[in-house]
C-alpha cells in the first residue's frame, strides 16, 4: 500500500485545522455562522468572505494561512506570506457603518490576553503598534484593520471586519513603515487556532459595541491612542497637513489643533512628525 503523498498530507492536516476550528467556536459559545473556511492559502480572506455573502450567507468566518492579493486600507498591499493570522468575519448589521466600527474593533484586541501588560497602542483609524513613547525608534506595526461594506439578496446592511496580525518575522520595513511580528515581539511562539478564536470574539464585542452606539468611545480609545498630544503630518489628495492630534471626536473621527483651531479629519494617511 502506497504512502500518501506531503499534499496530500498537507491537506489532511489543513481539514483538522478547520474541524479544530469548528469545536473551539462551539466551546467559545460564539454566535453560529453559516460557513466557516480555513483554506490553505486564498486572495484575500476578505474577498472569500464577499463570495460566502453572494451565495446566501449571513454570517461566515475565513481564516488563511496565507494571502495572495491581501489588501489593507485605501487598497494598499498588505504583505502576507504564510504564517501569519489572516482572519475576516461576515455578519449583519442592524445600523448604517461608519468609521467607528474599526475603533471598537481595534479597543477589542487591545485586550487580546497576549497584550496584558504589554506597550501596545492603536494608530487612527486602523493600525496596530507596538509603542513605547519613551522610546520611539522601536515603534512598529504588528497588525491592521479593514473594514468593508457588503450586500447581498440575503443582507441589507452587511459588513466584512478583515484583521491581519504578525505571527512570524517580516522584513524590517513595509511601504517606508517599520514592522514587527507578535512571536519576536513578544518573544514566545503564538498558536493560530487559539488566537483566531480570541480575535472572533473580540470582533464579536466590539460589534456589541457599535450596535450600543459607541457609548464613551472618545475616552476608552484615549487610553490607546497612538498619535494623540503627538506632532503629526496628514497626507490627503495631494496636500500635506502639519498638526497635533488631540484625540478623536463622538463620531470617530480625527481632531487635530492646527493653530488655535480645532479641527475634524475623517480621512488620509497619517504619520507622525518630527517637527
Amino acid at each position: 500500500m502506497s504512502q500518501p503523498d506531503l499534499t496530500t498530507l498537507a491537506s489532511l492536516e489543513h481539514l483538522m485545522q478547520g474541524g479544530r476550528l469548528q469545536d473551539a467556536l462551539t466551546t467559545a459559545k460564539l454566535p453560529a455562522f453559516d460557513m466557516v473556511d480555513w483554506p490553505m492559502t486564498t486572495d484575500s480572506t476578505n474577498e472569500d468572505c464577499k463570495r460566502w455573502a453572494a451565495r446566501g450567507a449571513m454570517r461566515a468566518l475565513v481564516l488563511a494561512n496565507q494571502q495572495v492579493a491581501g489588501r489593507g486600507q485605501s487598497s494598499r498591499i498588505w504583505q502576507s506570506p504564510e504564517g501569519n493570522l489572516y482572519l475576516s468575519m461576515l455578519t449583519p448589521i442592524t445600523r448604517s457603518l461608519d468609521g467607528r466600527l474599526a475603533l471598537e474593533v481595534a479597543l477589542a484586541l487591545m485586550d487580546l490576553p497576549i497584550l496584558t501588560g504589554q506597550a501596545a497602542a492603536i494608530k487612527w483609524p486602523n493600525d496596530l503598534y507596538r509603542f513605547d513613547p519613551k522610546a520611539p525608534e522601536q515603534d512598529a506595526k504588528w497588525g491592521g484593520i479593514l473594514i468593508e461594506p457588503v450586500q447581498s439578496h440575503n443582507l441589507v446592511h452587511g459588513v466584512i471586519i478583515g484583521v491581519g496580525i504578525n505571527l512570524v518575522p517580516m522584513q524590517a520595513q513595509v511601504q517606508d513603515r517599520q514592522v514587527t511580528d507578535l512571536s519576536s515581539w513578544l518573544g514566545m511562539p503564538i498558536d493560530r487556532l487559539t488566537l483566531a478564536i480570541q480575535v472572533t470574539a473580540a470582533l464579536q464585542q466590539a460589534l456589541d459595541r457599535f450596535e450600543a452606539d459607541c457609548v464613551d468611545l472618545p475616552r476608552r480609545f484615549m487610553a490607546w491612542d497612538m498619535l494623540v498630544n503627538q506632532a503629526i503630518q496628514i497626507t490627503g489628495t495631494g496636500d500635506t497637513e502639519y498638526a497635533r492630534a488631540c484625540g478623536i471626536s463622538e463620531d470617530g473621527g480625527l481632531v487635530i489643533a492646527l493653530g488655535e483651531e480645532l479641527q475634524t479629519r475623517y480621512s488620509g494617511q497619517v504619520r507622525l512628525s518630527d517637527s
